[in-house]
């Protein structure tokens, strides 16, 4: 079961798991719903690229937070 499926900026369709938000929630304390998640896909501030990893780490600004 999905929280939810949307395509990033870049057009790939990405799903957050139960089991995934659980995990943010665990470690990124800062991260209050998953609507934020959401929009960090669609409209980042920032993306870096960890070629070790093989992944895109997405950034947002949110104003509400130091």
């Amino acid at each position: 079961m999905h929280i939810f499926e949307i395509k990033d900026k870049f057009g790939n369709k990405i799903h957050l798991s139960k089991e995934r938000w659980k995990h943010i929630r665990e470690y990124h304390s800062d991260v209050e719903s998953c609507d934020e998640v959401s929009e960090t896909l669609q409209k980042p501030d920032k993306i870096i690229a960890d070629e070790r990893e093989g992944v895109n780490n997405f950034y947002k600004y949110l104003k509400h937070k130091k």
